[in-house]
């Protein structure tokens, strides 16, 4: 019996740290980890590069630039809120918003400029 405890309590702590060979949400296990340091950096270069301005996204981001206390940054970001990254939602920025942000996604290829970039001008 003793044999079937290790063998599952060795199953658990390698299952922290190893990702199984299929699609799983990365909080299962310590992948989740690199989530969260993708999303400080990326959290990081938006306030480097675009200091002020509003970004459109979604949760988990709307939260975690809005909520100092998780983390992320020291004083809550303007965020609009988009409801999900479908073309007829996020195409175009609200008109009232002059100084925009990129909409920003932790999902691939879903970063894209919805405002002004720097040196343009619109």
């Amino acid at each position: 019996m003793a044999r079937v405890g290790a063998f599952f309590g060795a199953a658990f702590v390698a299952g922290l740290f190893i990702n199984p060979p299929y699609r799983f949400a990365p909080e299962d296990n310590l992948a989740y980890a690199r989530v969260v340091r993708m999303h400080l950096a990326g959290i990081a270069q938006l306030n480097k590069r675009y200091p002020g301005a509003t970004t459109l996204s979604a949760w988990p981001v709307t939260d975690e630039l809005t909520r100092p206390e998780l983390g992320y940054l020291k004083q809550p970001d303007d965020v609009y809120r988009l409801q999900d990254f479908t073309a007829r939602r996020s195409a175009r920025p609200p008109r009232s918003r002059e100084n925009t942000r990129p909409r920003w996604s932790s999902q691939p290829n879903t970063t894209a400029l919805a405002g002004p970039q720097p040196g343009s001008e619109e």
